[in-house]
C-alpha cells in the first residue's frame, strides 16, 4: 500500500509460478455513517506481473477503517487497516454577549464548528480579554464533546470592567494543542434606560378641576333659571 494525499495505491504481484485466471480486489472504507466502495479486477494475471489499483480516499476529514479483500482463483487474502484523513479542526463561528450589563455575571455565547467525522471529546474553549493590548482576564469554559456543531456558554464577572473597546481572543484547544484562534472586537457601553415622560398634570388634579368646573356650571344654570322665574 502506498498512501498519497487523496488516494491509496494498492500494488499486487503474482509471486507464484502459475498464471492467475482472475484476480478480484474489493475495498470498503467506512466510518460511523458512510461506506466508500471500490472494486477492480484483472484476468490472466501472469507470474511475476504487477497489478496496481488506485483507491480514492474520502474527502471528509476524520478517522476511517478500511477492509481490503483480494480473491485470486480459489484463494483469498484480507487486509484491515485504520487511518485518518487530515487533522481535527474546531473553530468558533460566532461570538455574542447578549443582554450585557456592567457589574453582573454575563453569559458569553460561542458557537463552534467541527470538520471531523466523529465526536471529539475534551475540547476546551478559552477566552483572553484585552483592553488597549493589556490582558484583563482569561476565562476557561467546561470541557466539551462536539460533533459537527456546538454552542457553549462561558460566564464573565464584570464588576471591575469599565466602558471601552475590548478584544476577545477565542481559542479552541484539544489535548493540549491549540486548534484555532479568532479575535472579536466589542465596544462595551453603559446601559441606556428609557424612561417614559410623565404628564405635567397628574390625573387626580385633572379630575378635581373637572368637578369644580361642573359645580360652577350647575350654579350658573341654577342662578339663570331663578332670574327667569322672577321676571315671570
Amino acid at each position: 500500500l502506498e498512501e498519497k494525499e487523496d488516494q491509496v495505491i494498492l500494488t499486487i504481484k503474482n509471486i507464484g509460478i502459475k498464471e492467475i485466471q482472475e484476480l478480484l480486489v474489493e475495498s470498503i472504507i467506512y466510518d460511523e455513517s458512510n461506506n466508500y466502495n471500490h472494486q477492480d479486477s484483472r484476468t490472466n494475471f501472469k507470474s511475476d506481473e504487477v497489478f496496481n489499483t488506485t483507491i480514492t480516499l474520502p474527502t471528509v476529514l476524520g478517522q476511517y477503517e478500511q477492509n481490503i479483500n483480494i480473491r485470486f482463483d480459489e484463494a483469498s487474502k484480507n487486509i484491515t487497516r485504520h487511518f485518518k484523513v487530515g487533522e481535527i479542526n474546531i473553530f468558533a463561528t460566532s461570538f455574542d454577549i447578549p443582554d450585557f450589563k456592567f457589574g453582573q455575571i454575563n453569559s458569553i455565547e460561542v458557537n463552534l464548528s467541527s470538520n471531523w467525522n466523529k465526536k471529539v471529546t475534551d475540547v476546551d474553549v478559552e477566552i483572553d480579554i484585552y483592553k488597549e493590548n493589556d490582558l484583563v482576564e482569561t476565562i476557561i469554559g467546561e470541557a466539551l464533546t462536539i460533533k459537527d456543531y456546538k454552542q457553549t456558554n462561558l460566564f464573565w464577572e464584570t464588576g471591575n470592567i469599565s466602558i471601552g473597546e475590548y478584544k476577545f481572543v477565542v481559542r479552541v484547544t484539544h489535548e493540549g494543542k491549540t486548534l484555532s484562534s479568532r479575535d472579536y472586537l466589542i465596544t462595551l457601553e453603559e446601559e441606556i434606560t428609557q424612561v417614559k415622560k410623565q404628564s405635567l398634570i397628574p390625573q387626580a388634579i385633572v379630575i378635581i378641576i373637572g368637578l369644580i368646573i361642573l359645580f360652577i356650571l350647575i350654579i350658573f344654570l341654577f342662578d339663570k333659571e331663578k332670574k327667569q322665574n322672577r321676571k315671570i
